[in-house]
């Protein structure tokens, strides 16, 4: 006789374990909670979005929200427009991320040393302890020590920078001279001379009596019985140059109007005489002479090499900012009301 078949007992996990497959699968179907929670682990999707925006972010970097309250911070403090403020956000989290992620960040210190230094400089800013830390409490640190941590990797920021473009932003003495060939021209010193005046305004002045004044002025002094520093003290309307006995400096001709400077430069050192010029009647002494002289590239190559290697590196670091830029495309949220 065939034994009977009997029926198979379904363990209650099993039971357990397909219930829960079919709750998951009901709710991923219908969006549910556990679906929504799962959403919300990538970064780039809606509902992460949605979470970011609804707690006042307005940009994601990767999983990095920047929120409306920094971006404020930054335009009040720097006084610039919010889209160059979100920029700059931008590019320090992207930063941050490298000094993270890349295996060279992540071997980059600042030493104790070097922070100490900072939070040195940076307390120079304050007249005392309590001006610091009322600001530092207005910046949203609870601490010195949260300062500290955030100018060590201001630090390490700085050295990651450095070392990306360094190579880069270097400058050889040929390309300075290189440079220089180009320039010599412009940067030749222009005849100058040294002179002293005594003004009269014609503005609120009958020219004929301002000139009379200065005729006078003018005899005296070729007479001897007045010098000119006294003649400044009691004519002169110049209050800029009437402290200093009425000396103007070192003047080239593209510091001085037209109607001054051709009769200025054509007067010889030691010589007053009255000049002519829209604002009124000056007179006016050269007291010395320097000619036009060709420059010197050993006595500009230090200004040179600095001014090219600033140059250079700050392509070099827009180079490597929009590098990160790059790396970034499709992890990058800008929310339109930014």
């Amino acid at each position: 006789m065939p034994s009977e078949t009997r029926p198979r007992r379904i363990s209650p996990r099993l039971i357990l374990v397909g219930g829960l497959i079919v709750y998951l699968l009901g709710d991923f179907a219908l969006h549910g909670p556990v679906a929504y929670r799962v959403a919300l682990l990538r970064p780039e999707s809606p509902e992460s979005i949605a979470k970011a925006r609804a707690e006042g972010a307005v940009a994601l970097v990767f999983d990095r929200p920047i929120h409306r309250s920094q971006l404020d911070r930054v335009v009040q403090e720097q006084a610039c427009d919010r889209r160059q403020a979100l920029d700059q956000l931008i590019d320090e989290e992207l930063l941050r991320r490298e000094l993270r992620e890349s295996e060279d960040g992540r071997k980059i210190a600042a030493s104790k040393e070097e922070t100490d230094e900072a939070l040195r400089r940076f307390r120079l800013k304050f007249e005392s302890p309590e001006s610091m830390a009322t600001a530092l409490k207005a910046e949203g640190f609870a601490d010195e020590e949260s300062l500290r941590d955030r100018l060590e990797l201001t630090l390490r920021l700085e050295k990651l920078i450095h070392a990306r473009t360094a190579a880069d932003s270097q400058v050889s003495e040929a390309e300075a001279r290189e440079w220089f060939g180009k320039h010599a021209a412009e940067l030749a010193t222009p005849e100058r001379l040294q002179a002293r005046q005594v003004f009269l305004a014609t503005l609120d002045r009958e020219p004929a009596e301002a000139r009379q004044k200065l005729d006078a002025a003018l005899a005296d002094l070729t007479a001897g019985k007045k010098d000119f520093a006294a003649l400044v003290a009691e004519l002169s309307e110049d209050e800029g140059s009437k402290a200093r006995g009425g000396d103007l400096g070192w003047m080239t001709r593209e510091r001085l109007p037209a109607d001054f400077v051709l009769p200025l430069f054509a007067l010889e050192p030691g010589k007053p005489s009255l000049i002519r010029s829209k604002l009124g009647w000056h007179l006016v002494e050269v007291t010395a002479r320097k000619p036009a002289a060709p420059a010197e590239f050993e006595s500009l190559k230090p200004e040179i090499l600095s001014g090219l290697v600033t140059k250079r590196k700050a392509a070099a670091i827009a180079r490597f900012r929009q590098q990160l830029r790059q790396s970034a495309v499709g992890h990058l949220r800008v929310f339109e009301d930014a």
